[in-house]
């Protein structure tokens, strides 16, 4: 199965609520096919290409890069609101758990960071499957761009 497919599937099954808030594979896919294949041949030949090398690989500031830089910020963005929240969460547990009285209270607090322990390994899950689609973006950038998928192009 593809990549782009499977993560779908994923988001859909698992996050779908943070559906906006994932890498756009297929629009950074989408904008890496519509590079005019004849650039490859101006960037063969350099020897310690970059990232840069590869802006001018798409039309004007919509190239893939500033595509892909974009949605690198976005899903960062996400992420650090994610953590403020769930610090901010982490010492309202705490509190919880300080002023305990009963058995009652005792059960709602331990259904409490049990719930707050599946949120964060939901964002850990959505970390994971961003890092691999900008993973599997650069790679394909590569191939694009040198026409191959030489090793020691991009290093992460």
């Amino acid at each position: 199965m593809k990549f782009g497919k499977r993560l779908r599937e994923e988001v859909e099954e698992i996050i779908p609520e943070w559906k906006s808030e994932f890498i756009s594979y297929k629009k950074l896919k989408k904008q890496l096919n519509q590079n005019d294949p004849d650039l490859r041949e101006t960037y063969v030949c350099c020897k310690r290409p970059s990232f840069s090398t590869l802006d001018c690989l798409g039309v004007g500031g919509e190239g893939f890069i500033t595509l892909f830089e974009g949605e690198i910020e976005k899903v960062n963005a996400f992420f650090v609101n994610k953590e403020e929240e769930y610090i901010i969460r982490l010492k309202e547990l705490q509190e919880m758990v300080a002023k305990l009285d009963d058995d009652e209270e005792i059960l709602q607090v331990q259904k409490n960071i049990l719930d707050f322990h599946a949120e964060m390994v939901l964002l850990l899950h959505y970390s994971l499957l961003n890092l691999t689609g900008i993973h599997e973006d650069r790679e394909e950038a590569q191939e694009e761009a040198y026409g191959g998928s030489p090793s020691h192009i991009f290093h992460a």
